[in-house]
């Protein structure tokens, strides 16, 4: 009688423990897909900022261009001034 008490209660422990191993493969399933997606959403993120970081060096670039433009010009006017 006894045996047959902890068979039972043997048997639904180890139930328990299976269901219980199912969710938590049903949960990390998720997170990798969650995981998944956000690797996905980095890269992109990763990608504009490489982007806006191109184009900001450009800006700068040009800004640099114009002041050196500006510096000759301004060495022009300075000997046209002279004559």
């Amino acid at each position: 009688m006894l045996r047959s008490l902890y068979r039972r209660a043997f048997v639904e422990r180890i139930q328990a423990l299976a269901t219980r191993m199912d969710m938590v493969t049903r949960e990390l399933t998720a997170l990798r897909a969650e995981v998944e997606a956000l690797r996905s959403e980095v890269g992109a993120v990763r990608a504009a900022q490489d982007s806006l970081e191109r184009q900001v060096e450009t800006v700068i670039a040009g800004g640099w261009d114009t002041t050196a433009i500006a510096r000759r010009l301004a060495a022009v006017e300075d000997r046209l001034e002279r004559e």
